[in-house]
């Protein structure tokens, strides 16, 4: 079985060696790697190259494709996707790196289970320094679709997993190029509902959170245009599937949530998320008119929805 790893790279000087590194000493031979440079102002294409280099036995697998100007993180890895020739891919961001049997491990259990999409245990790395372990989620794909669409309870990650390019393109769950924030939330609900998935207990990706220069950790008018238009596309794929009804009225409540927690205007909302203000339970409504209501103090609104969430939750 063929794997693609899928590599956007931009300001990664001071990471891109590492991950570099631990994707050229993979225990799994039959690969092929996508480097996409989206225009970095740094040396990371330079370092990467250097430590290719390094890799004589790798170097005829790796391909480095090069944007003409910078388009995002959400058009790069498209791009990554739209190049890949791999039965199976996996998305690697380029400041993080991997357990040298990650890509074995996953094929392993692919072949073993037949799945879709095959889940590693990741950790959270800083400065070098592993602080927290997740294993895979071991509850029911409706469980584990509805914690998503709450938002803010489970990582949303698409990196470090074993997807079916096959299964990934039949379901149209690419990347849009100006969606940069909030990217991954929009594929991975969709993924996990879509396609068969299984795991492996054992932490094979290293997720780094002390990059201040990450998507993750900056916050722009940008940002929040393309987390409303991130939602929009969740909210009309769920907005028919009536088991989600209840996960999916919490997922436009965390909308307006964001909204007013982060002084966004409402009628940028109704322009690029209108689903946002159609929830269905009265409760819902109830709590959507007080999010809204700007004489009713944040915190107070903020811990009603929490509380109604949580009972959602412990019905799961």
């Amino acid at each position: 079985m063929k794997v693609s790893i899928l590599v956007p790279v931009y300001g990664v000087e001071k990471y891109i060696e590492q991950c570099a590194h631990s994707l050229m000493e993979q225990t799994y031979d039959d690969m092929e790697y996508v480097f996409v440079d989206d225009c970095s102002p740094d040396d990371s294409i330079a370092i990467l190259k250097r430590v290719v280099a390094q890799y004589p036995q790798r170097s005829g697998q790796v391909r480095i494709i090069h944007h003409d100007h910078n388009r995002g993180i959400g058009a790069t890895r498209d791009t990554a996707l739209t190049a890949a020739t791999g039965e199976c891919f996996i998305y690697v961001d380029s400041d993080d790196y991997v357990d040298k049997r990650c890509v074995e491990l996953l094929v392993k259990r692919m072949e073993e289970t037949g799945a879709q999409m095959v889940d590693g245990g990741y950790a959270i790395s800083r400065d070098n320094m592993v602080t927290q372990t997740t294993p895979p989620y071991g509850g029911s794909r409706h469980s584990y679709v509805c914690r998503l669409l709450c938002q803010n309870l489970l990582h949303n990650r698409i990196w470090g997993r074993l997807i079916n390019r096959r299964a990934m393109l039949d379901n149209n769950l690419r990347t849009i190029e100006g969606i940069d924030y909030s990217e991954d939330f929009m594929v991975a609900t969709r993924l996990v509902a879509a396609l068969t998935r299984a795991g492996v207990e054992k932490t094979l990706y290293y997720y780094r959170d002390d990059n201040s220069g990450s998507y993750t950790n900056t916050l722009s008018p940008r940002h929040h245009r393309s987390y409303l238009r991130s939602c929009a596309i969740v909210l009309d794929f769920f907005g028919r599937i009536e088991e989600y009804r209840t996960a999916t009225d919490f997922c436009r409540l965390a909308v307006i949530r964001h909204a007013r927690r982060f002084g966004v205007d409402f009628s940028e909302v109704e322009e690029l998320c209108p689903d946002a203000f159609k929830t269905g339970h009265g409760y819902a409504t109830l709590i959507a008119n007080l999010l809204r209501a700007p004489r009713v103090p944040y915190s107070i609104t903020c811990f009603i929805y929490r509380f109604a969430r949580r009972l959602f939750l412990f019905s799961l």
